[in-house]
């Protein structure tokens, strides 16, 4: 079972605020903040955060998606 809870910010410093939405997938999170931006992590086996690698992220990456 999961517990809910704050989740860090860039660099693993302080926490990610302006969220206005949450999209999960098998093994990542993004969002999309208040400012457009989106941010993920978690699993990036297949690319899947839009960050032109394959590296697993612990903490949020702002991504690029075209």
């Amino acid at each position: 079972q999961l517990t809910p809870g704050h989740v860090l910010g860039a660099g693993g410093s302080g926490y990610l605020t302006g969220v206005s939405q949450i999209m999960s997938g098998a093994g990542h999170i993004c969002t999309l903040k208040t400012d457009g931006t989106v941010w993920c992590w978690g699993g990036n086996y297949y690319g899947q955060l839009g960050i032109n690698n394959t590296t697993n992220q612990l903490v949020p990456v702002q991504t690029f998606f075209p």
